[in-house]
This record gives structure tokens, sequence and C-alpha cells, in this order.
């Protein structure tokens, strides 16, 4: 719920960004920045109803928007390849 409200309160946090998830890890590209981590630095991942939620640290996550992804197929992807790679809560 608060990754939710954190997310659609700041616009800062809804900028366009390219997420490509592979077999060692994710790595998020927007205008300025790139950054990579392997999926064992992740600790879990949570799904809420609109997001996916990377937890890499106390307070630390990265935010995956549902609607970011075209295809119910990409987001089952995802969602497979993401659980594989990590411990669930």
């Amino acid at each position: 719920m608060q990754v939710r409200m954190l997310y659609r309160r700041n616009p800062d946090l809804r900028h366009p960004v390219d997420v490509i998830a592979d077999d060692t890890g994710i790595t998020f590209r927007s205008p300025g920045s790139t950054t990579r981590l392997e999926w064992t630095r992740y600790q879990r991942l949570v799904e809420g109803p609109d997001v996916f939620v990377l937890v890499f640290g106390r307070d630390l996550i990265h935010i995956v928007p549902i609607e970011a992804f075209v295809a119910r197929e990409d987001k089952d992807a995802f969602r497979r390849l993401a659980r594989k790679a990590l411990p669930q809560a």
C-alpha cells in the first residue's frame, strides 16, 4: 500500500524506463542513467495489484508498474523469471 501511494504521488518515479530482465539480472535504463543488478542482490519480489516491487535492502526497492508490460504474456514471463531467481516472502 505504501509503495503504491509513493508511486502515485511522486512524478519522478513515473518517468519512462526501459527494463530488461534476463536469467542473470535486471537492467533499468532511463535518460541519463543505466542501473544493472544481478538477481542475487535482490531479497524478494512482492507483487501488488498494479506493481511488482523488487526489494534489495532496507527501504531500497525498484518498482516495475504492471502497466509497463505490453502483453499479459510479458508480465507472466517476468513473474516466472523473478520467482525462479528470488526467494519469496
